[in-house]
């Protein structure tokens, strides 16, 4: 069973899932949305911009196995829906886990897997309907609505995401076919790029995704270094 919550402001959609699945133990279902977040939630906890307009929701999949590129894979079946359904061009993947329109951040995922439940809690972000009042002066960041030009039911938008992930789950078993869309559609592909690592930085360029979801860097003696963690920035051409 499925509960759809929609909540008129939250301070993230991933702390009100914890809140309730402590208190509504089994295999209850739940997708959780808010017209507002207050404190949203990105990757290594930095903060997600969430004013009222954008679909901001988490839900769950229950899946037996961990799978290491299975951020990819969610933002492998967001990118393509939202190319099905809008003329999009220039959208893009950034690993590890946001959608890109050119240089502008259009949606991010966050996934955390529960082990002892055989679970995949997924958080996603979109600026759909976000008013341009709201993004002045945050110049990366881009809405849907601003692109299609008109706005979007978040609620059917959230099922369609949803559905469209269930349809594709088997390709979990199948990695390599959603790694190479990936490739197909990564952002900064073969730019130069720097990441931070705990107490170094790697700079290289970037030459791809590999079949674990590690991203490749190869720096200028060509050496290639395989990143899993860290906060990845782009170096523009001079």
């Amino acid at each position: 069973m499925k509960t759809k919550l929609l909540y008129p402001l939250l301070d993230n959609t991933m702390n009100e899932y914890q809140r309730l699945t402590q208190f509504c133990t089994g295999t209850h279902q739940w997708i959780i949305r808010a017209r507002e977040q207050k404190e949203g939630r990105g990757r290594e906890d930095r903060f997600w911009y969430s004013p009222e307009g954008g679909l901001w929701m988490t839900f769950d999949i229950y899946y037996d196995d961990f799978i290491p590129t299975f951020p990819l894979f969610i933002a492998y079946c967001l990118h393509s829906l939202l190319l099905e359904l809008f003329p999009l061009e220039n959208l893009s993947i950034k690993w590890p886990n946001d959608i890109m329109w050119k240089d502008k951040k259009l949606g991010g995922i966050l996934c955390e897997h529960n082990e002892s439940e055989k679970k995949y809690i997924i958080g996603l972000g979109l600026n759909t309907n976000v008013s341009q009042d709201a993004i002045d002066g945050k110049l990366d960041i881009v809405t849907l609505s601003s692109l299609i030009g008109f706005p979007v039911s978040n609620e059917y938008l959230s099922d369609l995401i949803i559905a469209n992930i269930y349809k594709k789950k088997d390709l979990l078993k199948n990695p390599k076919f959603y790694l190479n869309y990936i490739n197909l559609w990564l952002y900064g592909l073969n730019q130069l790029a720097q990441v931070q690592l705990d107490n170094k930085i790697v700079t290289g360029i970037n030459i791809g995704v590999a079949e674990d979801g590690t991203l490749l860097l190869k720096d200028r003696e060509g050496d290639i270094h395989k990143i899993n963690y860290g906060s990845l920035n782009y170096i523009p051409d001079l």
